[in-house]
C-alpha cells in the first residue's frame, strides 16, 4: 500500500459558501484524464473488442478517407494529424451547438483534410480522444463512465472517481474559478460533456494515489496485468523510426537524470500536474481550482523528496540583468515561424521589451544580451546580425509551448493602405466548419466577423478579429491565434484563403470566397 509523504489541502472549494478544500475534495484533472481513456482503450483491445492497429474508419466509417489509414494507436499517441476539435468549434462561432457527443462527432467528420498524414509526427490534440471514446462505446456497448467503473475505478477502489456526466458521480467537488479583476469568477466548467474523454475525469488525492500505486506496481489489478502497465509506459515510433515520447496518455521523459512519466491538465479553471518516478516509486501531484498551473510547486516537492538541490522554477535559475535600451531596440519587430505561420511581435515599452504571441503582450526579462525569459516558462534567444539587429528568434525546447519548429525568422510586414486592404473584403465560406467569415476595412485595419456567431464568441460583434499583415497576402491575429493565407487565381482579388489556428492545431482549413463578394475573379 502506498504511503503519503505529504497530503494537504489549501484554499476554498467554493467562494460563495466559504467551503474549504479538503484532501477528500473532488477535482477535475482535465487532460490528466487521457491516461484513463487510453487505458480503457488498451483494456477493450485486450478483451477483443478491437485491435489497436485497426483503421479507425472500420469503427467510425463516417470519417473521410485522408489518404493514409489512421489507427487507434495513432489516436492514443497523438500521431493522427486530425484537426483539434476545440478549435474547430471555436472557428464555427457557435460553440453551444457542439456541446453533445453526436454534434461534435458530426463536426469532426466534416473535415475534408488533416494537418499531416498519420504517423508522420507527434502533435498533441483532443480530437483523437473524442474518437477513442466513441470507438470504446460503440464496440463495448457501454457508456464511457460505466466501462471505466467496471474496468478501472471499481477494481482499484477509486470510489470518488468518475467521468463528468456519470449520474452516479458524487458531488463533493471544488468549483473552478478564474481571476477577473478583483473577484473570483466561476468558470462553469461542467458543460464539456462531449469532451469527457479528453479532460473530464473527476478524482481526489486518495483515489489518484490508488491509480499511481497500481501503475507503479510490479503487477496490475487491471485486465492485462503487468503487460498492460508496460504498454502504457512504452514510447511510440513514428514512420521514420524516430521515438515519440508519449505513451498511453502519459508523457515520457526524465527529470534530473531519473526516468519520469506524467501529464498536466488545464480546463475551465481546473489545473493539474502529475509526475511519477518508477525507479524510485515516487509520485507527486497537485490539483488546483484557481486557473494557475501547480507545476513549480510540484517540482519543488519533487526536489525535496528526491533530496535534490534546487526546487526552483525554471525561470528562477537564471539571474535577470539590465540591458541598455539602445541594445534592446534593434530586437523590436515581427518574427514568423514558417511551418505554421504563427508570429511573435516584439515591442519596446519604456526601457524594456514585451512580446505578444498568443495573449496580450507580456514583459520579457533579460538574462543576457540576447536571451530572455517570459511568463509560462517561455525562454527565448535572439540571433543578431553584425549590427546587433535581431534576425531570428528561437524558443528553448524546454518552453511550455514550442510553436512549430520553435524558430522564428524576422519579417518585414507590408504596409497596406485602405484601398489595398479593401481587396480582401467580402464573404468567405468553409464547408469544413459550415461558417461564413466576413471581412471589411475598419479604421485602416482589416477585420473579420463570423456571420451568425454567438455573443462572446471569437468573431462575434463584441470580439471582432483584427488582423495585421505579416507577408504578402498573409495576415495574422496574434490575440486570436489565427493566420490567414489568401489565395489568388489570376483574377481581380483573392479567391479564398487557408486558415491556420492555435499554432498548428488547425492547418490549411479552406475557405472559398462567395461569388457575390466585391473583387471576386470573373468566371472564365
Amino acid at each position: 500500500k502506498h504511503q503519503w509523504l505529504l497530503q494537504k489541502a489549501f484554499g476554498l472549494a467554493n467562494v460563495d459558501t466559504g467551503k474549504r478544500n479538503g484532501v477528500d475534495t473532488i477535482f477535475c484533472v482535465a487532460s490528466v484524464s487521457k491516461q484513463f481513456t487510453a487505458t480503457l482503450a488498451a483494456i477493450a483491445a485486450h478483451n477483443g473488442h478491437f485491435s489497436l492497429d485497426d483503421d479507425i474508419r472500420k469503427h467510425v466509417p463516417e470519417l473521410p478517407d485522408y489518404g493514409r489509414p489512421i489507427t487507434i494507436r495513432n489516436l492514443i499517441h497523438h500521431t493522427n494529424g486530425l484537426r483539434d476539435d476545440g478549435w474547430l468549434v471555436k472557428l464555427t462561432g457557435r460553440s453551444s451547438q457542439y456541446s453533445t457527443q453526436p454534434r461534435l462527432l458530426r463536426l469532426i467528420t466534416r473535415q475534408q483534410g488533416v494537418n499531416f498524414l498519420a504517423g508522420e509526427k507527434f502533435s498533441y490534440g483532443n480530437t483523437a480522444y473524442v474518437l477513442l471514446a466513441e470507438i470504446i462505446e460503440r464496440k463495448t456497448g457501454q457508456s464511457l463512465h460505466a466501462y471505466a467503473r467496471q474496468k478501472i475505478f471499481g477494481p482499484l477502489g477509486m470510489v470518488n472517481t468518475y467521468y463528468i456526466g456519470d449520474p452516479q458521480g458524487p458531488k463533493n467537488y471544488a468549483t473552478p474559478y478564474q481571476r477577473e479583476g478583483n473577484r473570483w469568477a466561476n468558470t462553469g466548467a461542467f458543460t464539456e460533456l462531449a469532451r469527457r474523454a479528453t479532460g473530464g475525469v473527476m478524482t481526489t488525492l486518495d483515489d489518484y494515489g490508488l491509480w499511481v500505486q497500481n501503475l507503479l506496481a510490479k503487477d496490475s489489478k487491471l485486465d492485462g496485468g503487468a503487460e498492460l502497465t508496460r504498454m502504457l509506459m512504452a514510447p511510440d515510433r513514428l514512420i521514420d523510426g524516430s521515438s515519440n515520447e508519449y505513451g498511453f496518455g502519459l508523457e515520457l521523459g526524465a527529470y534530473r537524470g531519473l526516468q519520469s512519466i506524467g501529464h498536466d491538465g488545464s480546463g475551465g479553471g481546473y489545473k493539474a500536474d502529475t509526475i511519477m518516478f518508477p525507479t524510485r516509486l515516487l509520485a507527486v501531484f497537485a490539483f488546483w481550482n484557481n486557473s494557475v498551473y501547480p507545476t513549480d510547486t510540484v517540482l519543488q516537492l519533487v526536489d525535496l523528496f528526491l533530496d535534490q538541490p534546487g526546487g526552483e522554477s525554471v525561470s528562477a535559475k537564471e539571474k535577470v540583468i539590465d540591458v541598455p535600451a539602445a541594445d534592446l531596440k534593434p530586437l523590436v519587430g515581427m518574427y514568423r515561424e514558417a511551418s505554421v505561420g504563427s508570429a511573435m511581435l516584439v515591442s519596446m515599452t519604456g526601457t524594456g521589451l514585451t512580446i505578444a504571441y498568443r495573449d496580450p503582450p507580456h514583459p520579457i526579462q533579460a538574462v543576457s544580451r540576447s536571451r530572455f525569459l517570459a511568463p509560462g516558462h517561455l525562454q527565448l534567444e535572439f540571433e543578431r546580425d553584425g549590427q546587433g539587429r535581431g534576425i531570428r528568434l528561437r524558443q528553448d525546447k524546454s518552453s511550455d509551448l514550442v510553436i512549430g519548429t520553435g524558430i522564428f525568422e524576422r519579417v518585414q510586414p507590408p504596409v497596406l493602405n485602405t484601398k489595398q486592404l479593401s481587396v480582401y473584403a467580402g464573404d468567405y465560406y468553409s464547408r469544413d466548419v459550415d461558417a461564413t467569415y466576413r471581412f471589411k476595412v475598419d479604421n485602416g485595419r482589416l477585420v473579420m466577423n463570423i456571420v451568425g456567431s454567438e455573443p462572446g464568441e471569437v468573431g462575434s460583434q463584441t470580439k471582432t478579429v483584427v488582423m495585421q499583415p505579416s507577408l504578402v497576402d498573409e495576415f495574422v491575429s496574434i490575440p486570436d491565434r489565427m493566420v490567414f493565407s489568401f489565395q489568388r487565381d489570376g483574377g481581380r482579388g483573392p479567391s479564398g484563403f487557408l486558415l491556420n489556428a492555435h499554432h498548428g492545431s488547425i492547418l490549411r482549413l479552406p475557405f472559398k470566397r462567395n461569388s457575390t463578394s466585391p473583387g471576386v475573379p470573373s468566371a472564365p
